[in-house]
């Protein structure tokens, strides 16, 4: 697995509304294991990235993540669209 996916599985198991330690709980492994995956110190396999996303929602939790993603990005193109003559007459 590359790097920065711990920020991604950060990201999913807070929006599930767990903390390390429940999320440890449901996947049987200890906390500090999963503070070490989402500041990106140690590689997790494919099978664990699945059994993660499963425990916080799988596909219903991720497209909620990417639509807000999506919300943000929209939200920034149609900032940097507008010039400086248009924030002067503002």
């Amino acid at each position: 697995m590359t790097k920065r996916w711990g920020t991604l599985l950060k990201l999913l198991r807070v929006a599930s509304g767990m903390s390390q330690e429940e999320m440890g709980l449901m996947m049987c492994v200890d906390r500090s294991f999963l503070s070490r995956v989402e500041s990106d110190k140690i590689e997790m396999s494919l099978e664990l990235v699945a059994e993660w996303t499963r425990v916080c929602g799988g596909r219903r939790l991720i497209d909620q993540v990417i639509a807000q993603l999506q919300s943000l990005r929209r939200l920034i193109d149609s900032l940097s669209a507008i010039d400086d003559h248009q924030l002067l007459q503002v």
